[in-house]
């Protein structure tokens, strides 16, 4: 079992790599799925990684923060150059080199000109 788990990771490693093309974030989760009008859902254990530069809005109906660390819930939405993220919770963490991380356990991505 572990081994399928594994492979399962590694195809959404893979996965994010392809719809970020050009951004500079990397998405990771347990389960990834294509969704209707070409969205990606991620399910499960979801980790968006940005990289120092890049530029990102944070919305959400309820921020409570904890330290460093800021947790959002309600409707969340996030907004990257050429993305947008849909999820009902997501906690935000800063990295070490300047960067965040976003952890959620469920996310939609949408990408394109209209995102």
């Amino acid at each position: 079992m572990l081994k399928v788990r594994k492979l399962i990771a590694f195809s959404a490693v893979a996965l994010a790599f392809q719809i970020a093309g050009a951004h500079a974030f990397e998405i990771t989760s347990d389960q990834t799925r294509e969704a209707d009008g070409g969205a990606f859902v991620y399910d499960g254990h979801v980790e968006i990684v940005l990289e120092p530069d890049e530029d990102f809005e944070i919305s959400a109906d309820a921020i409570v923060e904890d330290g460093e660390n800021a947790h959002y819930s309600g409707e969340v939405v996030i907004d990257l150059e050429g993305a947008h993220v849909q999820a009902d919770a997501a906690s935000l963490i800063p990295l070490a080199n300047g960067g965040y991380k976003i952890t959620s356990q469920k996310v939609t991505l949408e990408t394109g000109e209209d995102s």
